[in-house]
């Protein structure tokens, strides 16, 4: 199970780097979570936007991404999709998850 309250910090060695109020960041993700045996693990990419969030009650939006990169600008103010103007409305947090597959997360 992940869990992330909006203040924590899962970033690994990758780092993190803020894009017009966006953090880009990394967790260590269980490769294959039926198997218990088997430790191997990978990086899975996020994006945070904190932006409009109204602490401490306030909603979490989780975006997860399909078969294709995850880009910062789509849970960002001005961006392609509405709803940074929905979660500025409720005061939501903007979680992005990258597919395993895709974009940097490979």
């Amino acid at each position: 199970m992940f869990v992330i309250r909006p203040n924590d910090s899962l970033s690994t060695s990758k780092g993190s780097r803020i894009v017009n109020g966006v953090e880009e960041k990394w967790f260590s993700q269980v490769l294959d979570h039926f198997n218990p045996k088997d430790g191997r693990r990978w990086q899975q990419r996020y994006f945070v936007n904190r932006q409009f969030y109204r602490q401490p009650s306030g909603p979490v939006f989780l975006v997860v991404d399909g078969e294709w990169t995850a880009f910062p600008e789509e849970i960002m103010q001005g961006g392609p999709s509405n709803l940074p103007a929905l979660a500025r409305d409720m005061g939501a947090l903007l979680l992005q998850l990258e597919h395993r597959f895709y974009g940097k997360s490979q």
